[in-house]
This record gives C-alpha cells, structure tokens and sequence, in this order.
C-alpha cells in the first residue's frame, strides 16, 4: 500500500508504505530473494524498486533505507531546493530496502499476522512546479519486488482512501489523502522446484508407498547421472520412513526393484523427506504418526510442514503431540511447525516426530462409514463423496523469526491446539509425551 498521509509543506509529502505477505504459509525470507539492486547484499530481503515520473526524489526514510543516493547536485535546479543535496536519494528508480532487524523477513499471514507485515515512511520531495499542500502527488510507475519469478501489478487508485493510525500504537485514526494498491506475486506458468517428498503407511495395509527417485530437483543426482536413475523405483535412503517404521518395517513391503534396474536406483534429491503412518486405530481415535528429515547439509531454523487433507478429514483433528500447529482453514490445510526454544530446529541429517490423533466420531457425522483408508492418498473415494488427494508441502528458514508470534522465555511454555480432553475445551499447555523436561525447571512434564 502506498498511502499520502500528509502534506510536510508545499515542497514535501509524507507517505506510509505498507509492506504485507498476503501468502499464508510461506515464509518471505532473505535466503529466499534475488535482490540485484545491492550488489554488495545480493540475499539482503524484499527490495522495493520503482519509477519516478515527476521529479520527485526521497528527502528522508524511517524503517527502510535506500540502497544508493543518486545525482542531487543535478536536482537543485528543479526543485529550486539548496538543501537537495542532503537527500535520501534522488535516483530517478530508487530502491527501498528493510532494516535491522528484520532484513527484509516477513513471516507467513496465517502464522503471524503481525510479523507478516512491514511498514515504513518516506519524506517525498516535489519539484518546483508542484509546489502546493493539496496536490502534487503522483504514484511511481513500474514496481518490483526483488522476489525472483515475481511481477508486480500497475498501482490501482483505492476510491475509499486507507485509515491509519495518527501514530504507531495510536487509537485515533486519520484518513490518508490519496492511498494506492499494487499487488506483487510469481509469474503464471513459473513452477517453483519441488523441495520436499512425502510417503505414507498404514497398519491397515502392509504395502508402502515410499519416496520416488527424483521425487525433487533440490538435489537431484538425476541430471547427467551414470547410469541414468529411474524415477518409477523408489529412491533410497527413506530416512522418515525408516526412522517412524524402525522396528517394525519388516511387516511392510517397498515396490519390488527388477533387479537389473538395481543400479538406476537413485536419491530423491530432496532436500526434506516426510512420512506419514496411520499406527493405532483405538476406540473412536485413529492415531496418525508423522515426521519430518532434513537431507539438506544446513541445519533449518524454523521448519515448517503444511498438510492439506480433505476438511472433514481437519476437522476431526483433537490433538497434535510434540509439535505446534495451527487451526485448520476451511480447505483443510493444517501447519506443523516446533515449539520455540524447544524443537523449531530440524538439524542436518537429523528428525522430528510428531503424532495426530482423530476422533472418528466426528468423521462419522460426515461418512456413513469410516475407513482407515480414508488418510490414503491412493482411496479417492468414500461412500459419501469424491475425496481430494492431500497436499504436502515443506518450508523451513534459516531465520531467527518466532512463527508463533510469542517470545518465549526459558521458563515459559508455548500454548498447545486442539482438544485432548474431548470436552471442548483448549489445553493451555502443551502435551509432551516421550520428551524431556522442555523447561529444565526440574518439575518434569507438564499435564493438560
């Protein structure tokens, strides 16, 4: 958003810009960014570039910076303004960059509606012959975002201007003179590269359906390999398989491998492998185990796992043990996500496990019958309905950003989701079955 708010004098405005990540599991972080405008900070964050269009130039900046000053020396006879020189900057297409410390990271809307937003305030410097308090203020021309594969839209006039806050953490509100909208996102027909596989068992069935070769071009050894892998075999290692399977994997059966084909068979050159096992069906609950394996070298701050299942499926969610997560949204998308201080580090070549209990009674008020198959990607159909296969998606930073909002003290655990009780009421604290101490207060795990 781009929001007059204020006229300095005849020779100046102010404008509060509004930076927002509209994306609501994905993480906008510097590793992420292509950001050509710094040359020196080439992954430096979002960068914010555009045209001016009547020699205006940027007098001075709060919560952002620029990244060059420019030709004032060459402004001083268009603005007619000795002190031009001691602008921000006067380039002709500025590029406004974030600050400490932030750097340019804006977390996911979902998440953190907050850290999802950036603002800051620009002083902007007309030219002699717009001199006047009610007018003179033109919207730049060509965003950009600095994203790769991102376009941004033409600015787009709000008939209603934006409200905003007189001061930062002000209730009365003020009424922007003129506020304008320009949207940024990936370029049609872009397919960004996969970075993560999934693979799933089920007690009820003893047939795996493993990571495939290839499954991602992360890492891919599939690109000029000798001989050539083929992507109908499953890839090896399975880490996330074999660590939720462990003992019990020799009950299951992997697709068989034509031995001739034994020599093709390759990585999944991902860089997160992730396993889902249907391990216990229990009265009225079925218990879903999950875990997640960086392959990458690196270790990854913040990592993130988004499921999409089918939203009566969500709905039968109660409890998710060891990990965070959020409410599920009206398509069934549900965040797995760890618990700050205490797991929302997934180390390199290392795991973390979590468990999903559904109650099937809720399923029930969906399904005249409910079978285990239900949380197969494979059984597209119930009784009742066609069932969309589910969605899984890995995102994980290097970032030091809490995704939940909340800094945690060492002595102060995170709340936990869902209902554990089955009385309809929220856990005010989390379950940590199997775990040590996550406080080191000596007083052992914490009961809902």
């Amino acid at each position: 958003m781009w929001d007059v708010i204020q006229p300095s004098s005849l020779a100046y405005y102010t404008v509060q810009l509004r930076i927002k990540n509209a994306e609501p599991y994905r993480n906008i972080l510097p590793k992420d960014y292509s950001c050509p405008y710094d040359e020196e900070k080439p992954n430096s964050g979002w960068c914010l570039k555009w045209d001016w269009n009547h020699n205006e130039y940027i007098s001075s900046a709060e919560g952002c910076t620029t990244t060059s000053k420019g030709n004032c020396e060459a402004m001083v006879n268009v603005t007619a303004m000795a002190n031009v020189t001691q602008a921000q900057s006067c380039d002709r297409a500025p590029t406004v960059m974030d600050v400490a410390p932030r750097y340019g990271a804006l977390a996911p809307a979902a998440l953190d509606p907050r850290a999802s937003v950036v603002k800051a305030r620009l002083v902007i410097g007309k030219q002699q012959s717009d001199w006047n308090t009610t007018g003179g203020f033109y919207i730049p021309t060509n965003f950009s975002i600095g994203l790769p594969n991102h376009k941004c839209s033409t600015p787009v006039m709000l008939g209603d201007p934006s409200k905003l806050p007189s001061s930062e953490g002000s209730r009365k509100m003020i009424s922007a003179l003129k506020s304008w909208s320009v949207s940024c996102g990936p370029i049609p027909d872009v397919v960004e590269p996969k970075t993560c596989c999934v693979s799933l068992s089920g007690i009820y069935n003893r047939t795996l359906a493993p990571c495939m070769a290839c499954a991602c071009s992360q890492l891919s050894p599939c690109n000029g390999a000798n001989p050539p892998c083929e992507t109908t075999l499953p890839a090896i290692p399975q880490p996330a398989l074999d660590a939720v399977l462990s003992s019990t994997k020799n009950n299951y059966t992997l697709p068989d491998v034509p031995r001739q084909l034994l020599p093709r068979q390759c990585k999944s050159g991902c860089g997160q492998q992730v396993h889902f096992h249907l391990s216990r069906i229990e009265g009225d609950t079925w218990t879903l185990d999950a875990r997640v394996d960086n392959v990458l070298p690196i270790d990854l701050v913040n990592w993130m796992v988004v499921v999409k299942f089918h939203r009566n499926v969500s709905r039968a969610l109660m409890v998710v043990h060891s990990v965070n997560s959020t409410v599920a949204d009206d398509d069934g998308t549900i965040a797995f996500f760890g618990f700050k201080h205490y797991n929302e580090v997934l180390r390199t070549g290392g795991g973390i496990t979590w468990q999903m209990v559904f109650n099937v009674s809720t399923l029930l008020a969906y399904y005249r019958h409910v079978d285990p198959s239900l949380l197969d990607p494979t059984q597209k159909e119930t009784p009742e309905e066609e069932l969309a296969t589910p969605v899984f998606g890995c995102l994980a930073s290097n970032l030091e950003l809490d995704p939940t909002g909340r800094r945690l003290g060492k002595n102060k655990a995170p709340d936990c989701f869902g209902d554990p009780t089955g009385d309809g009421k929220r856990c005010g604290k989390p379950l940590w079955k199997g775990f040590p101490d996550p406080t080191d207060d000596g007083k052992g795990l914490p009961k809902c």
